[in-house]
């Protein structure tokens, strides 16, 4: 199965973010990776396990990715499954299984995650004059969702990949201008490749909103980042649904 990773991207606003994930998901792992925006060092004040390292993106040692940053350490030659998880959620101590599981369950061959959705529009081309959330069906981690359900764009908050099989590089998806999204940067791959993007069954327990730092600087909230995102999904035309492969040990 190869080991697990997580992998995290955050900034100092959000430091009692940092200290909430590193308590909930660094037991359920081998590794875990912490891209620190705006961080000279770690920060002193956080205690760091045995399994965690990290990157500093102080614009001297690597540059600020934003919440790309959780992308950084995507390298097709490793073996292991590369979750993605936000400062700003809350994980259940099975979050991890769950998702590696699902992953498992089609042969490692789709990107799966807890949260996502499809745009609806004409021919596949995301409008320039409409908001593509406005057309945008969405499926919550927060809501009961009953079957797994393939979609289009996928939350990379809640996110489980197997870069090995996928034969995924994040030098295929770190493109464009930085502070442009991590679900576009996959989305995108995926419907290039045309790679299955999956919504796991699951009900509301297995992630929350952490809502002491969910509204700490979001990037939707931010009109900048927003325009960034909206013109990296226009750039693409050719929207769809790539059906799910099929489960393992199912016909």
């Amino acid at each position: 199965m190869g080991r697990i990773t997580i992998n995290l991207a955050t900034f100092p606003p959000r430091k009692t973010g940092l200290a909430a994930r590193l308590l909930e998901l660094s037991p359920q792992c081998d590794l875990m990776r912490v891209y620190l925006n705006g961080y000279k060092h770690w920060p002193k004040d956080i205690f760091r396990p045995n399994n965690v390292e990290y990157i500093c993106g102080d614009g001297r040692q690597a540059p600020d990715l934003g919440s790309q940053g959780k992308l950084f350490w995507i390298d097709p030659a490793v073996d292991e499954h590369y979750l993605t998880c936000d400062d700003d959620i809350r994980y259940s101590t099975i979050y991890a299984a769950h998702m590696v599981t699902g992953c498992m369950r089609y042969d490692n061959q789709a990107v799966v995650s807890l949260h996502g959705g499809s745009f609806r529009m004409p021919k596949g081309n995301l409008p320039d004059d409409v908001d593509p959330r406005s057309i945008r069906k969405l499926l919550s981690y927060t809501a009961h969702i009953p079957r797994d359900t393939a979609v289009m764009l996928a939350g990379n908050g809640i996110m489980c990949c197997h870069p090995m099989t996928l034969g995924l590089h994040k030098d295929d998806l770190i493109r464009g201008p930085l502070h442009s999204g991590d679900d576009e940067d996959m989305a995108i791959w995926c419907q290039r490749r045309k790679k299955s993007v999956i919504v796991l069954a699951h009900n509301g327990g297995l992630a929350c909103a952490d809502f002491e730092n969910c509204n700490v600087q979001a990037q939707f909230a931010n009109p900048e980042c927003v325009a960034k995102q909206n013109t990296k999904l226009r750039s693409w035309r050719r929207w769809q649904v790539t059906p799910r492969p099929t489960q393992k040990g199912r016909v």
